[in-house]
């Protein structure tokens, strides 16, 4: 009687075991399918390693990713797949580099971001940006450059020592948040950037600013505070 008991209470916690699979199996299929009807992939707080493979089987649906505060390491080449997205957050992980392919996103756009930083605030309709702020990125790729579109690229919070050159490419930039990094210089293209009107470089290793920002026209607002700077050319003043 008693083998008899333990036989019908073990496939009952088996079936209870199996109903439970079968209904977060349910779920996930449920939230996969609103995912690609509304092109909004919310996965914030989700204590992520690394990038669901649902979010590279949705493709082009994908326009907006959101995977702040997650654990994430990296971030695989296929993100490439989601070539419409038009709003990506990656802020407060554990990333130390950007694949190459992040290039190929030329849509990148949002309406309203405020970063990890204080300073950095946006808004507007029409900005394009991207966040990589609160990460372990030791390098941009030079990729991040052809985003043509790029409005407002801030990389807050990391472990940089280098900006690439051809961030000059951007032309419409017009706010660079580079806070609380290890740059000891800034490139002298980024006075390429014709629209930039906003440099946040705070608490980095700067001894010196390029005179060539001095031939930025729109520029009205820099934050050199915190670094080594002995003396500012009169031009970007």
């Amino acid at each position: 009687m008693g083998n008899v008991c333990c036989g019908e209470s073990g496939s009952f916690g088996k079936s209870s075991s199996n109903r439970g699979h079968n209904r977060i199996s349910r779920q996930l299929e449920q939230r996969i399918s609103n995912y690609a009807a509304t092109g909004i992939v919310p996965l914030r707080d989700a204590r992520l390693t690394e990038l669901p493979a649902f979010v590279e089987q949705l493709g082009d649906k994908v326009k907006t990713l959101d995977l702040t505060n997650n654990r994430l390491e990296a971030i695989p080449p296929s993100i490439s797949n989601n070539y419409n997205l038009s709003r990506l957050t990656l802020a407060q992980n554990r990333l130390a580099q950007i694949p190459e392919e992040i290039g190929q996103l030329r849509n990148l756009k949002g309406d309203s971001y405020v970063c990890s930083c204080q300073q950095f605030h946006v808004q507007g309709s029409t900005a394009r940006v991207l966040i990589l702020d609160s990460n372990a990125l030791q390098t941009l790729p030079a990729s991040i450059c052809g985003l043509e579109k790029l409005e407002s690229l801030s990389v807050a919070s990391n472990a940089l020592a280098t900006i690439p050159n051809e961030i000059g490419q951007l032309r419409k930039l017009k706010t660079i948040t580079l806070s609380h990094n290890r740059l000891r210089e800034l490139p002298s293209s980024l006075s390429r950037c014709s629209a930039l009107e906003e440099i946040y470089a705070s608490d980095n290793y700067l001894t010196a600013i390029p005179a060539e920002l001095g031939g930025l026209d729109r520029l009205s607002l820099c934050n050199f505070d915190g670094n080594r700077i002995e003396a500012v050319p009169a031009d970007v003043l």
